[in-house]
């Protein structure tokens, strides 16, 4: 299923169990929406199965969001307890839409639990209380965390739970992988989802013991903190030069700030030195970096004291403070700001999970569960960014069970495909519109719009046609269409496989053409584009002809990264 249809069914109202390969783009699916829920004035629930998966979306635990913290059964008691506290009633109650993601690290037991909860607290006997539920994830990630005994309990998984079947779940599965190149390397892959590792796929991951790789410092990935811990210390100490350290700060409810603290990517407190390897656990495409962006700190700007990273294609980055909010039916409870880095030497498997990695050296000679194999591998691009220090290829198997159930949600999302897939616009924004209206939300055609700009419906000022055509539907007009809906550089350049540079050269070509067409979004801070145009300034004093982003970036002694300067560009005559 393709990421338009899926999001068509989720904003009709469907629960939905949204699944897809690492890469599929799951999460780009869910942010956009949340920000559809949003702009309709429908207050949703954001939860994940850890506070890791929450952080990615800006979202609580689940566990924490119904009250049942790390418990593996309900007592009559504990219910009368949970019903007892206000917050969680006021949480419960005001949603209309409940987001669990990263559902494989959810056993049936959990589940059925929260089902029970909700459905207490809002006095609704249907599951979930009658709340929409979207389900995001892939069993062939992490699994719960089990007892060895209940290891291979079939309840140990989500789709076992009796909550699942009663949800009435549309499964989307996406096809099409964002992240790796079809080759070998997405052949490996697909092979271990299927638990069906061929000789030659074996043999092809073979090659990559001990192999070199170009990347300079690539990420090392282990299946245990001891290892982790213990690297990223050691390197750090080894840097000469002055350590600076950054503390996190945050705002609303102490515990649950303390309990956000504690689950963040980017440490409580940072310390870091010139020459320390980092990755950024954030994504931000207007900067131009995203989760899992690696790099290394090469100064810290005057003042601020921010550090300058330096990431693979050579631009220097300033990684400046991100808050990370977490709301509750639209309704921001507590934020934590921080650098949105941490030390990088070595990760966890468990932690990557969700990264896009420029490269990795893995000891996954320790692999402890299903599934972490194939969540170490599925991190990178290409086979050749990989190199093995360990390999313990029991470890790669997926467990039979999500196998099978693989199969089954595929069928049923094919079967999705031919039911809904020749639906109108038309037909899609009625049953918008009707479920909107139904839970109290706010619809208007206007809010759909920026999504469904057509390169026929926008014409500039180019090139007559043979056909006499003003609108030249080229690589530049597919440009301009998202421009229209005033989408971020990166993000085109991630949906369209350009680099920002090819896209920026766009918008130049496209706003020299037609000087009404609307880029103020995308205008920097008036600070940061004064500081540029005066730079650019002096370059012209210089007898500069044609003044390039490393005239400025010189001038400027480092402390604004060409990803900035570039950005600046494009305002300045």
């Amino acid at each position: 299923m393709n990421q338009s249809l899926a999001l068509s069914l989720l904003k009709s109202g469907r629960n939905v169990f949204l699944t897809g390969q690492a890469g599929a783009g799951k999460t780009y699916v869910i942010n956009q929406y949340i920000q559809w829920l949003r702009s309709c004035d429908i207050p949703v629930a954001i939860t994940a199965s850890t506070g890791i998966a929450a952080t990615h979306i800006g979202g609580v635990t689940i566990h924490s969001r119904a009250g049942i913290g790390i418990k593996d059964r309900l007592t009559d008691h504990d219910m009368e307890l949970i019903q007892q506290k206000e917050h969680l009633h006021k949480n419960i109650t005001k949603a209309k839409v409940l987001i669990i993601d990263e559902i494989s690290m959810i056993s049936a037991n959990t589940l059925d639990m929260v089902d029970r909860v909700v459905q207490m607290i809002r006095r609704d006997g249907r599951p979930f209380g009658g709340l929409q539920v979207i389900l995001v994830g892939d069993f062939f990630q992490l699994p719960p965390v089990m007892s060895s005994q209940d290891a291979n309990n079939t309840k140990r998984f989500a789709f076992a739970a009796k909550a699942w079947k009663e949800l009435n779940l549309a499964i989307c599965y996406l096809h099409t992988q964002h992240r790796q190149d079809e080759g070998d390397f997405s052949i490996v892959l697909n092979e271990l989802r299927k638990g069906q590792a061929s000789q030659e796929s074996i043999a092809l991951l073979r090659t990559r013991m001990d192999a070199k790789i170009t990347h300079t410092n690539p990420v090392k990935l282990y299946t245990h903190n001891i290892d982790v811990d213990r690297i990223n210390d050691e390197k750090l100490e080894e840097l000469t030069g002055d350590e600076k350290s950054y503390i996190a700060t945050g705002a609303g409810d102490k515990k649950l700030l303390d309990t956000i603290k504690k689950s963040m990517l980017a440490p409580e407190v940072l310390y870091l030195k010139v020459g320390a390897q980092v990755l950024f656990v954030k994504n931000n495409p207007v900067k131009g970096y995203y989760n899992g962006t690696t790099g290394e700190v090469v100064g810290f700007v005057a003042g601020s004291g921010y550090p300058l990273v330096k990431i693979a294609n050579g631009d220097v980055i300033t990684a400046e403070p991100e808050k990370r909010s977490v709301e509750n039916a639209n309704e921001i409870i507590v934020s934590v700001t921080q650098i949105p880095l941490k030390l990088a030497r070595a990760i966890t498997v468990h932690k990557s999970q969700g990264m896009t990695l420029d490269a990795a050296e893995m000891d996954l000679s320790k692999v402890f569960e299903p599934g972490q194999g194939y969540v170490a591998l599925s991190r990178l691009k290409s086979l050749e960014s990989l190199k093995f220090l360990g390999l313990n290829e029991s470890g790669l198997n997926a467990h039979p069970l999500v196998a099978r159930g693989d199969d089954y949600f595929w069928n049923q999302s094919e079967l999705l495909i031919e039911q809904y897939g020749t639906r109108t616009d038309d037909i899609w924004d009625e049953l918008h519109a009707r479920f909107v209206e139904l839970i109290g939300g706010t619809y208007t055609k206007d809010v759909t719009e920026k999504s469904k700009v057509m390169l026929s419906d926008y014409t500039y000022k180019g090139k007559t046609s043979k056909k006499g055509l003003k609108a030249v539907k080229d690589t530049y007009a597919t440009t301009l269409s998202y421009i229209t809906r005033q989408m971020p550089i990166a993000d085109i350049a991630k949906i369209r496989e350009l680099t920002p540079g090819t896209i920026r050269s766009h918008i130049f070509k496209l706003h020299e053409q037609d000087p009404t067409l609307d880029i103020a979004y995308l205008k920097p801070e008036s600070s940061l584009l004064n500081l540029v145009q005066s730079a650019y300034t002096k370059a012209k004093q210089q007898s500069k002809q044609d003044i390039s982003s490393k005239d400025i970036f010189t001038l400027l002694n480092g402390t604004v990264s060409y990803e900035d300067i570039k950005k600046c560009l494009l305002f300045i005559e």
